[in-house]
């Protein structure tokens, strides 16, 4: 009996959170991926690898971005779609989207489902940048509010760090000097 090779979809996941704070709590990370190991099982999808990435989606250029470029890469060499949650979890740039459609790079997201149009896809990266936009509106206004209040923004321990990082260098100046003391000395008596 022959066994038959089934033309089962395949796909590279990737899940994506913006900042190392979102990355060590895990929490968005690992709903994404329950998200997407769900719709796989749903669809019968084969899953050949996930991608992790704690990044901005804010990037146009993909070499900014090396995980996502390793996972289409990934995605091309199998002759798989490339499938994240939703499109921004892709990026929220819409040239971004654009450009990775017109070179030819499949991909998928769970909120748009596996047979989005080209229109559709647009549209979503197009509201994607959108809420990028307003997020970054919210945050200007809420550090002007906390401003206003006379909170004092940024690293606090900013100048402390510094003088940390200046007494560290000369410790290791000082290291230096005295495990070389011996040499200088012989070439200071030659």
């Amino acid at each position: 009996m022959k066994s038959q090779k089934t033309n089962k979809q395949q796909a590279i996941l990737l899940t994506r959170v913006s900042t190392e704070e979102q990355g060590q709590s895990r929490n968005g990370l690992e709903a994404q991926k329950a998200n997407l190991l769900q719709f796989c099982k749903q669809n019968d999808i084969e899953i050949i690898n996930h991608y992790e990435e704690i990044s901005s989606g804010k990037y146009f250029d993909v070499k900014d971005r090396p995980v996502l470029a390793q996972a289409i890469e990934a995605a091309r060499k199998a002759k798989a779609i490339l499938l994240v949650a939703k499109i921004d979890r892709l990026s929220r740039d819409v040239e971004l989207i654009a450009h990775l459609m017109n070179r030819g790079v499949r991909f998928a997201s769970v909120e748009a489902g596996l047979n989005a149009s080209a229109f559709e896809i647009q549209l979503r990266a197009t509201f994607a940048a959108e809420e990028r936009r307003k997020i970054s509106e919210r945050t200007r206004e809420a550090l002007q509010a906390l401003k206003k209040t006379g909170k004092k923004l940024g690293n606090p321990k900013k100048g402390q760090d510094l003088i940390d990082m200046r007494e560290a260098q000369v410790v290791k100046a000082n290291i230096f000097a005295e495990q070389k003391e011996e040499y200088i000395r012989h070439l200071r008596d030659k």
